[in-house]
C-alpha cells in the first residue's frame, strides 16, 4: 500500500512524491509508494469532502494528516478560536470507516508566525493560543482513537511558540529543511532514508545551506549541517547514497 499525505498548503508543497521516487510501487495498483493529496487553502471541512478520493479509493497503508491552520488563521466559519477537536474527531472516524487497515498519523499544527505584513485576520498571540488549543485537542483525539501522533509543532518551533527560521519560508509554510525535519520523524535510519535524502539533494540550494550557518551549533544543527554536506556530495556525484559508512557519519 501507499503512503498518503493529506491536508493544506504545507502538505501540497511537501515534495513527497519526489522524495520517495524509485522506492517501489504498490504491486497491485502500480501507484507510487507516496501520494500527495495536499491542497492550498483547505480547512477541515474541505478535507472531509475529499475523503472518498483520498482515502476510500487509495486505501493507503499509512496516512499523514496535517490540517487546521486555515481554520485558525483565516476563516473561522466552522470552528472558533482553535476549538478544532470536533472536526478532528469526525475526520478520524470517517478515515477509519473508509479504510480500517490504514495506520493514521496525526501531525500537530506548526506555529502561525507570519513574517510579512499584514499578519492576517488575527494577531500572533491569538494564533499561538489557538494553535496550542487545537494541538491539545488533536492529542486527545489521537489517544481516543489509537492514532499515532507526530508533534510537528515541537519539531519546528521555539520554546515561546515562534517558528524556527530555517524551517520556514515565511513563518507559516515549511522550507526544505522543515520538510526534512518532518521526514526524520517518519523514517527510521536506513536505506530508505538515504534514498529519500538523495532524491531531495537537488533542492538543497545555497540559500538553504546558508540558513544552517545561523545560530549556535546545537546537536540538531550539527546533524543538519552534516546531512546537508552529505546531500551536496551525493548530488555532485562524489558520494554514493549506498555508502553506509558516510551515512553513519551523519
Amino acid at each position: 500500500g501507499c503512503r498518503v499525505f493529506l491536508g493544506d498548503s504545507n502538505v501540497e508543497a511537501f515534495p513527497v512524491e519526489q522524495a520517495f521516487r524509485g522506492l517501489g510501487r504498490d504491486t497491485w495498483t502500480t501507484r507510487s509508494v507516496a501520494v500527495n493529496r495536499g491542497s492550498s487553502g483547505e480547512r477541515i471541512e474541505d478535507v472531509m469532502e475529499r475523503l472518498d478520493l483520498c482515502v476510500r479509493d487509495l486505501q493507503p497503508k499509512e496516512l499523514y494528516l496535517l490540517i487546521g491552520t486555515n481554520d485558525i488563521w483565516w476563516v473561522q466559519t466552522d470552528y472558533q478560536d482553535g476549538n478544532l477537536g470536533a472536526g478532528y474527531e469526525r475526520l478520524v472516524r470517517s478515515i477509519k470507516e473508509l479504510s480500517p487497515q490504514t495506520v493514521l498519523y496525526l501531525q500537530t499544527l506548526p506555529p502561525i508566525d507570519y513574517w510579512g505584513e499584514p499578519f492576517g485576520a488575527h494577531s500572533f498571540e491569538e494564533c499561538r493560543v489557538w494553535v496550542d488549543r487545537a494541538n491539545t485537542q488533536l492529542r486527545e483525539v489521537a489517544a481516543k482513537y489509537g492514532c499515532r501522533l507526530i508533534d510537528l509543532h515541537a519539531l519546528v518551533s521555539t520554546p515561546d511558540g515562534r517558528m524556527i527560521r530555517r524551517y520556514s519560508t515565511d513563518g507559516v509554510h515549511l522550507s526544505l529543511l522543515g520538510y526534512l525535519r518532518w521526514l526524520d520523524e517518519i523514517l527510521p535510519p536506513g536505506r530508505e532514508k538515504r534514498r529519500v535524502w538523495a532524491n531531495l539533494s537537488g533542492q538543497l540550494t545555497d540559500e538553504t545551506s546558508a540558513t544552517l550557518s545561523e545560530g549556535a551549533d546545537s546537536p540538531q544543527m550539527i546533524y543538519e549541517k552534516k546531512r546537508a554536506d552529505w546531500m551536496r556530495k551525493v548530488h555532485a556525484g562524489s558520494l554514493s547514497p549506498d555508502d553506509e559508512s558516510a551515512y553513519r557519519d551523519v
